[in-house]
């Protein structure tokens, strides 16, 4: 199949047919532009547009893009960024059970506060040896 036969069934796919309704309807057909020459319409990368996918990778795909976002993030709510998700809030506190949460960026990490006197030691508060007072 000729690009252009392929660009056309792009543009027909979206409802765009010929070379009048081509110019009728670039304005309503997002994703796409006229060829330099009016006869079909191409797809727009809207990957190379500064600003879009920001901490991503953006895919185009015909007519309109996707963000991929690595673990821990996910996109806002117009597809052009990705944002850190707050495992602390969206696991409702559970994600570190009785220890306290703190978001970090893509991630989270859990830890244990002890009290004056006792130290975090493989997960667990312990005393100190300046805490253990002689008899």
């Amino acid at each position: 199949m000729s690009c252009s036969r392929r660009r056309r069934r792009v543009c027909e796919r979206w409802g765009v047919r010929g070379r009048a309704s081509v110019r009728q309807h670039r304005r309503l057909v997002q994703g796409f532009t006229l060829s330099d020459n009016g006869t079909s319409c191409l797809d727009v990368d809207e990957c190379v547009k500064s600003g879009v996918c920001v901490d991503g990778l953006c895919v185009n795909t015909g007519g309109s893009f996707h963000c991929q976002c690595e673990t821990g993030f996910t996109t806002n709510p117009e597809r052009t960024a990705c944002l850190d998700v707050d495992e602390c809030v969206s696991s409702g506190g559970s994600v570190c059970g009785s220890h306290r949460c703190e978001n970090t960026i893509g991630s989270y990490r859990c830890l244990t506060s002890c009290e004056p006197g006792y130290q975090v030691y493989q997960g667990r508060c312990v005393a100190t040896t300046r805490s253990i007072q002689p008899r």
